[in-house]
């Protein structure tokens, strides 16, 4: 009974866990959808591409636990294989997971345009998808339980280079982040740059704690099912993690409360198109975040120059700023 509780039982376990966060998941693709129209369609093709994977992925979770526990229950010599869906779930996860990590490969690109980070952090990504394959396909080739120590190579690579893509990255955008707030002076610009920093943690934090953790436990029983019971969420984890990047883009009122876009415009990537008017070798500040306003409120009074650009919580047009002072 207690081999079941760490073989059958893990991955219930681990479809339940999988179940919440799809739910999750399925209602922030909602509210994406319903409050960004405006959005670029490569970055609404991104969403559903990722969405659909991790459908495909749930479903291969059910289907993994269904077969051991319904179709085939207590057929021994079923239960001491692998079948197709654990091949579906590693290959589903790692697309994912690469699915997230180029997207936020491509904002530290938007940022800082790096020809030589940029390509690095790509590689662990693809380091990562590939070591998901090839589990996959080692499992296909060797499906037996007892034979698990034939993929210890190629899931240690994928989960290591996982964790790693997803720290390289968010401490390559903090270190960036970091270079421009020492340049700057202006209070609004170095807030900006707060929470985009603390965006970044939360963004790689999560993916990089489950995939460690699930190495750790496989490496441990590698005979159990505990660290699939684990990998089973890391796709929604990811792919949460972007949705939540997306979806919590705001602007600021001149009054400081904080609205909704409803534009394709947010404090993310306005920001980042206003700091790269910023030079990390010491050129002035020329371009910052400017609030927008619509064309009644403008009228009011707010203002005697119409701003031409959306963003965070800053209505100081730096560039005037930075002529008066110079």
């Amino acid at each position: 009974m207690a081999a079941l509780d760490t073989t059958l039982g893990a991955l219930l376990i681990g479809t339940y866990a999988n179940s919440l966060l799809y739910m999750v998941e399925i209602l922030q693709v909602y509210r994406y959808y319903r409050s960004y129209p405006g959005d670029h369609v490569v970055l609404k093709g991104v969403v559903l591409l990722a969405f659909l994977i991790d459908t495909l992925s749930t479903l291969g979770n059910y289907s993994c636990v269904y077969l051991y526990t319904i179709t085939h229950w207590g057929d021994e010599s079923y239960v001491v294989n692998q079948y197709w869906p654990i091949p579906v779930y590693l290959i589903t996860t790692g697309l994912s997971a690469f699915i997230v990590q180029t997207y936020l490969n491509h904002r530290y690109w938007r940022l800082t345009k790096h020809y030589i980070v940029t390509p690095i952090l790509l590689l662990f990504s693809l380091t990562a998808l590939g070591g998901s394959i090839a589990t996959a396909a080692i499992i296909v080739k060797f499906p037996l339980y007892n034979e698990r120590s034939e993929v210890t190579v190629p899931v240690t690579v994928w989960l290591v280079a996982s964790a790693v893509s997803d720290v390289c990255i968010a401490l390559a955008l903090i270190v960036q982040l970091q270079r421009v707030r020492s340049q700057t002076s202006f209070k609004s610009t170095k807030s900006l740059i707060s929470r985009l920093t603390t965006s970044a943690i939360q963004t790689g934090a999560p993916g990089a704690t489950v995939a460690t953790i699930a190495l750790i436990v496989y490496l441990n029983n590698p005979d159990e099912n505990v660290s699939v019971g684990l990998a089973f969420c890391l796709g929604r984890i990811y792919c949460l993690t972007m949705l939540n990047n997306l979806n919590s883009r705001i602007i600021s009122n001149p009054d400081g409360s904080r609205a909704k876009s409803q534009s394709a415009a947010d404090v993310e990537r306005d920001a980042i198109d206003g700091l790269s008017g910023i030079s990390t070798n010491g050129i002035h500040v020329h371009r910052m975040a400017v609030v927008h306003i619509d064309e009644q409120r403008y009228n009011g009074g707010f203002s005697d120059r119409k701003p031409t650009n959306t963003a965070g919580d800053s209505a100081v047009d730096e560039s005037d700023s930075d002529s008066t002072k110079n």
